[in-house]
C-alpha cells in the first residue's frame, strides 16, 4: 500500500509541475496556430496522440508515460476556440477522450484539475457543438462507466436514464447503455428492473438484428447472455447462470471478437467465485491467460480480475489444505500495487489478505489491513448497494478478529450494533430479490453468508446461555425463503416453534455451515443447545462424497456380488467421514434421549443425504431416529396450520402405477428393469378394499390423473420413471403417456396446481433431484411442488431405483404406515426390515426420505 500511495503522490506533484511549466508556453503555441503546423508536418495529430496516451494508461508497464502525456494533451487542447470551429473534429475528440481519461484517473493526475462531474459537463458541452449523436453518446458512455466504477450507482443511473432518452433508440450506444443499465440495477439489487431490463435489451435487438452485420449481431447476444449470467449469479440462480455462461461462449466464438471471448472469461470466474467451485476457477484462469491476445482485449480493470480471482481462490484451498500462503500473499500483494483497481477489488483484495492473517493468527496485521480498508472506503465510498455491502464485509471481519483473538464481552459489545445494521441491510437487500427458491444461499457469495453466520456467533459470544436468541437470529432469514415470502409468513421463532412443533422424545436439528466454523443447534422441550461444528469447506467436500457414493453405486456389473458389497462399504465409509465432523460426541450425547428427529438446513451441503450419516454407534441417522426435514421451520409452521384445518379425508389411498418404456433423449434417472411390472396387490392389501383406487396401465396420462380426485385420498402414491428436464429451472419430473395435446410429463407447475391428500409417496429416481444451489430451501423439485399443492408429508428419494427392491420396501412401508405409526417411523421401520433382508438395498432405503411434517399418524392400529 505504501508503494501505491509513493506512486499516486511522486505522479501527482511531478506531472502537475511539468504541465506548470509547459502551459503558458503552450497557450501561445495553440493561439499562433501551432498545434496545426505540428499536425500538418511531422507529428501525430491529437487524435493519434490521444489513443498512444490511451493505451500506456492502460499498460501498467507505460501508465506513468500515459499520466505525463494525457496530461500535457489536456492542456495543449483546453481551448475554447477549437470548439467554435466545426469542421476541427479530431481536436473535439481528442479532447473528449482526454478529458474522460482524466475523469477516470483524477488520482494519478492531481487534485488541482477538475472534478469528475466538471470534467464530464465539459465534454457534453464541446459534444454539443459537434452533429454527431455519437459523439455525445460516447460522454454518457463514458460518464455512466466512470461512475459505476467509483461505485456511485446513482449517480450512475441517473446519466444511464438520462441518456437512453437522448441517445438510446438508434444510436451506437443503445446496447451499451442498456447492458449498463442492467448492470447498474444488478447492483443496486433491484433484480426485477434489471432482469426487465434485459428482456427489453434483447427485444430491441430482436428489431434492430437484421440491420446488423451478423458478428456484431452475435457479439451483442454474447453480452446480452453475459449481463444476464451476472443477473443469475448475483440471485443466487447458478444453474440458469451456467446456462446462459454457455450460450455467452457460443455468441462469443461465433462473433470471433476477442472481447466478447475475454468478457465471457471473466463472468466464467466470477460464476465459480460465487458458487464456490474454486478449482474451476483456476483451471479457467489458466486456459484465459493461454489464449494469446484475450487477455490484451480486456479493460485493465477487468484484466485484474484474474490475479484477483486466483489469489480468493488460493486463499479458500489454503483455509482447508494449510498450503500456499506464502503465494497467495505475494499474489495479492501483486494485485493491489495495479493502478486499475476499482473500489470493489481493492477491497476485496484486502478482504482476502484480512483471511490470511486471520488463519495465521495475526491480529495486528488483520487490524491493519482492515484500517486501511475502512479509508479506502471512506475516500471513494458514493452510495448505492456496492459500497453498503463492503461496509457490512468490514463490520463483519472485525467481529470475526475480535472472536478470533480473545476479546472482551465489553469490547465484542460495542460491535453489536454495527453488525445488527449489517445484516438486516443484508436482509432487506434478500427480500427484494425475486420470489424463486433460495434459503440461506440467496445471500450469494459465502462471504455473504458468513454476515449471517458470524451474526450468531457474536450473539452466542455475548449471551452463551441464551442460545434461543441466536436461532431467532437464522429464523429470521428462513422467512425469506421462498414459500414463507410467497405466502406472507412471518418469521418462527424459538418460542412458538416449541409450543406447536416439539413433542417428547422429539428434537429439531438445525444446521449453519461457515468458513471459519459451522453451527448446529438443537430444540427441544427443555431448552436450547448451540455446538459448534468444522469450518463449511471440510463438511460440505465430505458431504459430497457421501452423496456421490450414493448416487453411482450401479456404475460396473451391478449384478456381480463383489460389486454390490464394495458398493455398500463405500457408502458406509462416506458415512461414518460426515458423522465424525457433523455429529460430534457431544451433540450425539444430547440426541441420545430422542427417537424423533426432524432436520433443517442440510440443503447447505449440496443436499446431503443426512439419513445415510452413520454414527459413532454404527447406527445411520436414517435406522437411529424417526427423521423428516423441513424446508424451514416458517414452513413448517404454516404446514402444521394448514394440517390441523384439513376434514377428515372420504378414501384411504390412491395408487397410480406407469412405466411406459423411456425416451433416451432426456436425461434422466429412471427405475431399473422396467420390464418387471410390480405387484401392487402388496402395497393395496393393507387398505380396505373400499378404501383404495388402483391404476396400473401403459396409457395413464397426466390428465387421466388430474381428472381424478386426489384431494380425498389420505395416501397418493405414484410409481413411474422419473426424469429431468434440461433448461428448466425446476427440471425433475415423472413420465406418463403422451399424447397429441399432452406431451406426459409431470412437472412442478403442473403439479403446483393441483389439490392433494396429507401424504404423496414418489417412487421413481431422482425425484428429490433439484437446481446444484447452495441454500436452497428444499422446495425446488417435486417433493416442494406437492407440498404446494397441499401435502403435508412428502416421501421422495435423490438417488436411481432398483424396481424390486423398492417395491419390497413400499410394501413394508404401507403396511407400517396402515398399522397407525406415523409417516417418518414407517420409512425407518421399513429401512431396517429391508436393510437386514438384503443389505445391498440400503440405497433404495436410505436415499429415501421424508420431506415435511412425517412426525404424524394418520391411521388408528
Amino acid at each position: 500500500m505504501g508503494n501505491d500511495q509513493a506512486r499516486v503522490q511522486r505522479l501527482g506533484a511531478g506531472t502537475w509541475f511539468l504541465c506548470k511549466m509547459l502551459s503558458g508556453l503552450l497557450w501561445c503555441w495553440i493561439a499562433s496556430g501551432g498545434l496545426r503546423a505540428m499536425a500538418q508536418e511531422e507529428e501525430p495529430d491529437p487524435w493519434q496522440r490521444f489513443f498512444a496516451a490511451t493505451n500506456q494508461l492502460r499498460s501498467e508497464e507505460q501508465h506513468e508515460e500515459g499520466v505525463l502525456a494525457a496530461t500535457q494533451l489536456y492542456f495543449e487542447l483546453h481551448d475554447p476556440v477549437l470548439f467554435q470551429e466545426q469542421d476541427d473534429e479530431v481536436a473535439i475528440q481528442a479532447f473528449l477522450g482526454i478529458c474522460l481519461r482524466i475523469g477516470q484517473y483524477r488520482d494519478s493526475f492531481g487534485e488541482d484539475l477538475p472534478s469528475a462531474a466538471e470534467v464530464f459537463e465539459e465534454a457534453r458541452e464541446a459534444a454539443s457543438l459537434h452533429s454527431s449523436s455519437d459523439f455525445g453518446g460516447w460522454v454518457e458512455f463514458e460518464a455512466a462507466r466512470h461512475w459505476l466504477r467509483q461505485g456511485d450507482l446513482d449517480t450512475a443511473l441517473a446519466t444511464v436514464r438520462s441518456a437512453l432518452k437522448r441517445h438510446g433508440t438508434s444510436s451506437t450506444y443503445e446496447f451499451p447503455f442498456r447492458h449498463f443499465l442492467a448492470e447498474i440495477l444488478r447492483q443496486r439489487a433491484e433484480w426485477s428492473a434489471g432482469l426487465e431490463c434485459l428482456e427489453e435489451m434483447e427485444q430491441r435487438l430482436d428489431l434492430r438484428e437484421k440491420d446488423l452485420p451478423e458478428q456484431q449481431a452475435a457479439l451483442w447476444r454474447a453480452r446480452l447472455s453475459s449481463a444476464r449470467t451476472q443477473a443469475y449469479r448475483a440471485l443466487g440462480l447458478h444453474d440458469l447462470a451456467f446456462q446462459e455462461l454457455d450460450r455467452e461462449r457460443e455468441f462469443a466464438e461465433k462473433s470471433d471478437d476477442l472481447t466478447a471471448k475475454a468478457t465471457h472469461a471473466v463472468n466464467a470466474a466470477d460464476l465459480a467465485m460465487a458458487s464456490e467451485r474454486f478449482g474451476m476457477m483456476l483451471d479457467g484462469i489458466a486456459k484465459a491467460r493461454a489464449e494469446e491476445g484475450l487477455l490484451d482485449a480486456l479493460e485493465p480493470e477487468h484484466r485484474v480480475h484474474f490475479d484477483l480471482y486466483e489469489a480468493f481462490a488460493l486463499v479458500e484451498r489454503n483455509r482447508e489444505t494449510g498450503e500456499d500462503a506464502e503465494a497467495t500473499r505475494v499474489k495479492v500483494e501483486g494485485v493491489l500495487e495495479s493502478p486499475f483497481l476499482s473500489l470493489e477489488q481493492r477491497l476485496l483484495a484486502q478482504r482476502v489478505r484480512v483471511d490470511l492473517a486471520l488463519q495465521e493468527r495475526d491480529w495486528e496485521i488483520a487490524e491493519s489491513w482492515l484500517q486501511e480498508s475502512r479509508r479506502r472506503l471512506g475516500e471513494k465510498g458514493g452510495t448505492g448497494v456496492g459500497p453498503a455491502q463492503e461496509e457490512a464485509f468490514l463490520v463483519r471481519d472485525q467481529v470475526r478478529l475480535s472472536l478470533a483473538r480473545g476479546d472482551s464481552r465489553d469490547q465484542l459489545r460495542l460491535l453489536e450494533q454495527p453488525m445488527r445494521e449489517a445484516f438486516d441491510r443484508f436482509l432487506r437487500q434478500w427480500l427484494a430479490t425475486p420470489q424463486r427458491p433460495g434459503g440461506v444461499g440467496f445471500l450469494d457469495r459465502g462471504d455473504r453468508r458468513s454476515v449471517l453466520a458470524v451474526m450468531v456467533q457474536l450473539a452466542l459470544a455475548l449471551e452463551p446461555k441464551q442460545t434461543d436468541q441466536a436461532i431467532d437470529i437464522l429464523l429470521q432469514t428462513e422467512a425469506a425463503g421462498t414459500r414463507a415470502r410467497e405466502l406472507g409468513l412471518p418469521p418462527a421463532t424459538v418460542a412458538s416453534v416449541r409450543k406447536e412443533l416439539v413433542r417428547d422424545d422429539h428434537g429439531i436439528l438445525l444446521f449453519l455451515p461457515s468458513k471459519d466454523q459451522g453451527f448446529a443447534f438443537l430444540v427441544t422441550r427443555q431448552g436450547s443447545q448451540a455446538f459448534v461444528l468444522p469450518p463449511r469447506d471440510g463438511c460440505r467436500n465430505a458431504a459430497r462424497r457421501l452423496l456421490s457414493a450414493l448416487l453411482v453405486q450401479r456404475q460396473g456389473n451391478w449384478s456381480d456380488a463383489s460389486v454390490r458389497t464394495g458398493a455398500v462399504a463405500a457408502l458406509k465409509e462416506r458415512g461414518r467421514e460426515v458423522g465424525a465432523l457433523m455429529f460430534p460426541a457431544v451433540l450425539e450425547e444430547a440426541l441420545s434421549p430422542l427417537t424423533r428427529l426432524s432436520i433443517l438446513g442440510t440443503d447447505e451441503f449440496f443436499q446431503m443425504p443426512v439419513e445415510c450419516v452413520v454414527l459413532s454407534s454404527g447406527e445411520r441417522v436414517g435406522g437411529r431416529f424417526e427423521v423428516d426435514r423441513w424446508p424451514s421451520l416458517a414452513y413448517a409452521l404454516h404446514l402444521q396450520r394448514r394440517e390441523e384445518r384439513r376434514a377428515p379425508c372420504k378414501s384411504e389411498l390412491v395408487v397410480i402405477e406407469n412405466l411406459r418404456p423411456q425416451e433416451q433423449s432426456l436425461d434422466r434417472w429412471s427405475l431399473v428393469s422396467p420390464q418387471r411390472a410390480p405387484s401392487l396387490k402388496s402395497w393395496t392389501s393393507f387398505y380396505p378394499p373400499d378404501g383404495v383406487t388402483q391404476i396400473s396401465n401403459t396409457a395413464c396420462s397426466v390428465r387421466s390423473i388430474e381428472a381424478l380426485d386426489l384431494s380425498s385420498a389420505t395416501v397418493l402414491h405414484l410409481l413411474a420413471h422419473g426424469v429431468y428436464l434440461p433448461g428448466r429451472e425446476r427440471g425433475s419430473a415423472l413420465l406418463f403417456a403422451a399424447d397429441s395435446t399432452d406431451d406426459g410429463f409431470l412437472t412442478c407447475d403442473r403439479v403446483e396446481n393441483w389439490d392433494v391428500g396429507p401424504v404423496v409417496v414418489l417412487s421413481a429416481c431422482g425425484t428429490a433431484r433439484g437446481p446444484g444451489r447452495s441454500g436452497d430451501d428444499e422446495v425446488a423439485h417435486l417433493g416442494g411442488a406437492f407440498l404446494k399443492a397441499g401435502a403435508s408429508a412428502v416421501v421422495l428419494g435423490q438417488a436411481e431405483l432398483e424396481l424390486e427392491a423398492t417395491r419390497q420396501l413400499m410394501a413394508r412401508f404401507h403396511r407400517k404406515l396402515r398399522g397407525g405409526v406415523s409417516v417418518a417411523a414407517a420409512l425407518r421401520e421399513a429401512r431396517i426390515e429391508q436393510t437386514a433382508t438384503d443389505p445391498s438395498h440400503v440405497f433404495e432405503a436410505y436415499s429415501t426420505y421424508v420431506l415435511g411434517h412425517g412426525q404424524r399418524a394418520y391411521f388408528t392400529p
